[in-house]
């Protein structure tokens, strides 16, 4: 596939959205959207309390209108390192902080039409900061979370609660981690 003219339909701070004209494989001609965000990279991340309990966020999504649970996200507009964009996000949106992480993938989640890099992170033994040493806006702080068990979480997925595909893939792979 090859990008033959480039149709730019939006271009603000977060996006650069084209409909562009495309020439396929089979040398027909098309169209095709491509999404680049802003943020070079994007972060999710599994908080795991110290007490082994994990905490999720609630969040009201437009594009799906409802309020759903998912780990934390973000990006960054300026830093390169996922790891200090995973330390930054859990501090602005949840408060926590965290020494004991690892990332268990990287990927693209919606690779048809976004091209942004995803890195999935677990992180460990997590606490709430008595004082956050960032400047966090009002739209990033998230008051609506909730905290649950293994057990709970594992109640969560056979219910089908999350309605991010990020935030499955994340509570499976720590109840892989954990041996269930």
């Amino acid at each position: 596939m090859k990008r033959i003219k480039e149709n730019i339909i939006l271009n603000n701070k977060f996006f650069k959205i084209s409909n562009d004209i495309i020439l396929n494989k089979n040398n027909s001609m098309g169209e095709h959207l491509r999404i680049e965000p802003k943020q070079n990279i994007g972060i999710a991340v599994l908080p795991i309390l110290k007490d082994g309990s994990i905490i999720f966020q609630k969040q009201y999504r437009y594009s799906i209108n409802q309020d759903i649970f998912q780990v934390v996200k973000g990006g960054s507009f300026e830093k390169t390192n996922p790891e200090d964009i995973m330390l930054e996000e859990l501090e602005e949106e949840l408060g926590l902080t965290s020494s004991n992480y690892i990332m268990v993938g990287d990927g693209h989640e919606t690779p048809s039409i976004i091209n942004q890099k995803t890195y999935l992170f677990i992180a460990y033994d997590c606490e709430f900061l008595k004082k956050s040493n960032k400047s966090v806006s009002p739209e990033e702080i998230f008051s609506d979370k909730i905290i649950v068990t293994k057990n709970e979480l594992i109640k969560m997925i056979d219910d089908n609660v999350f309605k991010c595909f990020t935030s499955q893939a994340l509570v499976l792979r720590y109840l892989k981690e954990s041996g269930i």
